[in-house]
């Protein structure tokens, strides 16, 4: 496996196909396992890696190709848990071309612990490539850590002091204030407009006209 390239190792989508036609004999987390497995497959190159940390593998929706062991043993493991394959090894063969090995992974106390374990599910597949007998290992974690993403803030910088600059909240501006009519009008204006309407008079009583000037 030491001179392991991408140039050894070509997938066909005509086998990707024939390996999805399997799924239909597995139980639904199984099917899940190698639908996800067999999704990437065609393109490994993209999820390949060297190095098989402990955080990579135990983060929801983490999952990677790689030619290092991943046999339980060889698995990195927490310092008061480790790995526990909860059922035996599904095997699966697409004849002259596959041999497909995987099980699932929960996870155990150490001896001597008495902290409950974490309750990470993680898949780990084993692909024996018949033609060239070119091995390559898959794991998925379906159940792990959850990654958050803090919310980020930009810093505004005072225009009135470099000094100021700091991570300030944003204030909505004030209220508009909405314009108030007066019902004042000088007594000039309230002279012009008695005389504009004069030609009421002849609507009202004498008094009344005479009170407002319409008539002597």
């Amino acid at each position: 496996n030491e001179n392991f390239t991408s140039t050894t190792l070509m997938i066909s989508l005509h086998l990707v196909h024939n390996l999805q036609e399997l799924e239909k004999d597995l139980l639904p987390e199984q099917k899940r396992a190698l639908g996800t497995m067999s999704e990437h497959l065609i393109d490994w190159e993209n999820y390949y890696t060297e190095c098989v940390d402990l955080d990579k593998l135990c983060t929801k929706g983490e999952f990677f190709f790689t030619k290092e062991s991943l046999h339980t043993a060889d698995l990195p493991r927490g310092d008061k848990w480790q790995w526990n394959q909860s059922r035996s090894k599904k095997h699966l063969t697409i004849e002259d071309e596959l041999d497909v090995s995987f099980c699932k992974l929960n996870t155990r106390k150490a001896r001597g612990s008495t902290e409950k374990s974490p309750a990470f599910k993680v898949w780990i597949f084993h692909l024996r490539f018949v033609s060239d007998d070119t091995w390559l290992h898959f794991a998925w974690c379906e159940k792990g850590k959850v990654v958050t993403v803090k919310p980020t803030f930009e810093p505004v910088v005072s225009s009135a002091s470099s000094s100021d600059s700091a991570y300030v909240v944003a204030q909505s501006p004030p209220p508009m204030q909405q314009p108030t009519l007066s019902c004042y009008m000088e007594p000039v204006e309230q002279l012009t407009l008695l005389q504009e309407l004069s030609f009421l008079h002849e609507f009202t009583d004498a008094f009344t006209a005479r009170q407002l000037g319409w008539v002597q």
